[in-house]
């Protein structure tokens, strides 16, 4: 038996893993998913007490505010999902588990990255759907306004197509942004002990204020402006201008995959160097 990855044991254990999160977080995950029937409650309730005394539920802008808020909720209930490592007996436990260090980081990946963002947007985009469907004054569901999102997006990409622009390399930046954004999180909880969230803010802000002071170095040397030149760059010309939007669109996505392979990286070696 392959000792350091075996798909019949990972199977074994991503389905305990699955188990205990439903246990331990799935359903704050669901809570949080329910912040769209939270907010037709309370927006309801006020509609009726304030002097209108109208049923009124929150139009789609509101909704789609809090949707986004659930999304930020859930990336920093990344910092709990596993933080439970750092605490020595859950930890240790976690540990005695016989599964390899591959299939845990494969198994823990999974979660976070896929099974919760995944349920959370389900949950939300359903309620979100049911209420629009049993009460019309809210108006067009997100899951509805989305699919015409789409079709226009997709008349936008044949347009850029057609000018040698890829709208794929608009999508990577993104999807690449939460990966990224959940990975790191879920870093911070496994490595801070205690006031991880504060903990996760702190090393952003650490980092934002070296890289400011970087750029701003690099600015008052001119090294901004010696590139352009170096570039020589005339944006009056339609090729120049398509070469440099996709060499820009290249770096940005190849910077992306960087930071989140990094991250996941550096969670691979917070599993393999844990201790308690």
């Amino acid at each position: 038996m392959n000792e350091k990855f075996n798909f019949s044991r990972f199977w074994t254990y991503f389905k305990y893993d699955i188990v205990q999160l439903w246990r331990h977080n799935g359903k704050a995950v669901l809570v949080i998913g329910g912040l769209g029937l939270i907010l037709y409650v309370v927006h309801v309730l006020g509609s009726l007490i304030f002097p209108d005394h109208i049923w009124t539920a929150p139009q789609l802008v509101t909704r789609l505010v809090f949707f986004y808020l659930g999304m930020f909720a859930l990336l920093l209930y990344q910092t709990r999902t596993y933080g439970y490592l750092t605490e020595k007996q859950a930890g240790s436990s976690w540990l005695m588990i016989p599964a390899s260090k591959a299939e845990k980081f494969t198994s823990m990946s999974l979660i976070t990255l896929i099974i919760q963002p995944l349920a959370f947007v389900l949950v939300y985009l359903g309620i979100d759907a049911l209420l629009c469907l049993v009460d019309p004054s809210a108006g067009t569901s997100i899951v509805a306004s989305s699919s015409e999102l789409g079709t226009n997006l997709a008349d936008v990409s044949a347009e850029l197509q057609e000018v040698g622009l890829s709208v794929n390399r608009l999508i990577l930046p993104f999807v690449l942004s939460v990966f990224s954004s959940l990975a790191y999180f879920l870093l911070c909880g496994i490595c801070f002990k205690k006031w991880k969230i504060v903990g996760a803010f702190a090393v952003l802000f650490a980092v934002q204020t070296v890289l400011l002071f970087l750029v701003g170095g690099l600015a008052q040397t001119g090294w901004f402006q010696d590139l352009a030149n170096g570039l020589d760059i005339s944006m009056e010309s339609p090729d120049t201008a398509k070469w440099f939007i996709n060499k820009i669109l290249l770096y940005s996505n190849i910077v992306s995959l960087i930071i989140w392979g990094g991250l996941m990286a550096g969670i691979f070696y917070r599993i393999k160097t844990l201790k308690h």
